[in-house]
């Protein structure tokens, strides 16, 4: 367990155990974070491997008594689950790598997504925590992705909205101050922009920096190959079968880089062509970037034409 303190918020990354055993004579990790959290940590996230099943994150989860009891102390500690139900983080067949926050902290709190293409059997659970603040000294909201709102499922965004409401038990507090009203507030917009995520399709847009020659057939194969690569590192009944998916997830590398390949090359040439007069010479720029040769101009001749080879303009 590794415990960080930034600012006002407290960070825990945690590796929750099985239950003492020979193989594991410390107690699990939460038997110590009952007696350790004490309310003085009003905001808090808890991060890492929980190794638990339960109904909150896993729908197929069967009864489990330790799991129980570790839901009811965070929801007793004002905690709620950040990462999505059901997302698959080991092995691509259970959820059991999961992040906690506290309600104060929902809306500088947001979840980034999963990161497949690791070594090891659990996938890279990525989300972003909100720390500046603006020059009045407001803290910086969580910003929604470009949304397509047109198109929105709204019926689906009521359901969103009120589950969420109910999950938040948005209406069970009482609030006495302003400061619980403006918190209250935050964790109000923060439900309306998860509502907004799960009902409204994020619009595609092209980043800047992406190749010219990346295409959606591309991003397909890619897929297929860490799918398969993924598939590869899985244990499998036979040795035959696990050596059939290592077979498998180097032809679908070749096939992506062969595909990767080619689209560069035509993209390539496809510039080249699209090239006229002085133009040419940006080649060089691509070929040899840190090239410092003089570049000789093309020149017009008596006739009118333009010299197309290096000799023509010494001449």
């Amino acid at each position: 367990m590794v415990t960080i303190l930034v600012k006002d918020i407290t960070i825990v990354n945690v590796y929750n155990q099985p239950k003492p055993s020979k193989k594991y004579p410390e107690p699990p990790v939460f038997e110590f974070l009952k007696r350790e959290i004490k309310e003085q940590y009003s905001k808090i996230v808890i991060a890492g491997d929980y190794n638990l099943h339960h109904k909150e994150w896993e729908s197929r989860a069967g009864p489990n008594t330790e799991a129980d009891e570790v839901v009811e102390w965070l929801h007793e500690n004002d905690m709620m689950l950040i990462t999505p139900r059901n997302q698959k983080t080991y092995n691509n067949r259970t959820n059991i790598d999961l992040v906690y926050g506290s309600v104060d902290l929902l809306h500088r709190i947001s979840f980034s997504g999963v990161d497949e293409n690791t070594l090891s059997d659990h996938s890279i659970v990525e989300w972003d925590i909100y720390m500046s603040q603006s020059k009045n000294g407001d803290e910086v909201f969580t910003s929604v992705k470009r949304l397509n709102i047109k198109n929105a499922d709204w019926e689906k965004f009521d359901k969103e909205l009120s589950s969420a409401i109910k999950d938040f038990n948005v209406h069970n507090k009482t609030l006495k101050s302003t400061d619980q009203i403006d918190d209250q507030a935050k964790v109000l917009e923060e439900v309306v922009k998860r509502a907004m995520a799960k009902s409204m399709k994020e619009v595609k847009v092209m980043k800047k920096k992406s190749k010219r020659y990346w295409n959606q057939e591309l991003r397909e194969k890619l897929e297929k190959a860490l799918e398969a690569k993924r598939e590869a590192r899985q244990r499998q009944p036979s040795l035959a079968l696990k050596r059939q998916k290592i077979e498998e997830a180097k032809k679908a590398r070749k096939i992506f880089d062969h595909s990767l390949r080619e689209a560069s090359t035509e993209q390539w040439n496809k510039y080249l062509s699209s090239l006229e007069g002085n133009d040419i010479w940006k080649i060089l720029k691509y070929i040899n970037p840190k090239s410092n040769d003089t570049i000789i101009p093309q020149i017009r001749k008596e006739d009118g034409t333009l010299t197309t080879t290096v000799d023509e303009k010494k001449t």
